[in-house]
């Protein structure tokens, strides 16, 4: 969830069934940042995250619904990272949540490696893709 003003990421991810996400943030100070996705329909989203302490909050719109969430990661080895992200919001009527979990392989200091589950909840529906990507720091 770290957030850094005027540095930021641009991650590319495959994500089963649903395709190439292209996403990214940048801080505008040291606790928000700017965020944005672009994918179908149901995954571009533009938003904001604010930094407050190992965790973040997140909201936006994606789509026609307006998200709120909280995103964090915690070390599981040297270059090892697990990372997580729930949001909910409403669509037609129905509350729903997304949300990813997985891990974070640094290749380098500006270079990592990721994947993991994506899903969502939408009234009865309920949907699962796994993900892999790359990240790109700056």
């Amino acid at each position: 969830p770290a957030v850094t003003r005027n540095h930021g990421v641009v991650i590319a991810r495959f994500i089963s069934d649903t395709g190439l996400c292209l996403g990214g943030e940048y801080g505008v100070t040291d606790e928000l940042a700017i965020q944005a996705e672009l994918g179908s329909k149901d995954l571009s989203r533009i938003g904001l995250k604010y930094e407050a302490g190992r965790l973040a909050v997140t909201g936006g719109v994606t789509g026609s619904a307006v998200f709120f969430g909280l995103n964090g990661s915690g070390p599981m080895g040297d270059k090892l990272t697990g990372i997580f992200e729930v949001d909910a919001l409403m669509t037609d009527g129905n509350l729903g949540f997304l949300y990813e979990v997985g891990v974070k392989f640094d290749i380098d200091r500006s270079i990592d490696l990721r994947g993991g589950l994506y899903g969502g909840t939408y009234g009865s529906v309920s949907t699962l893709h796994f993900q892999i990507g790359v990240g790109y720091k700056f």
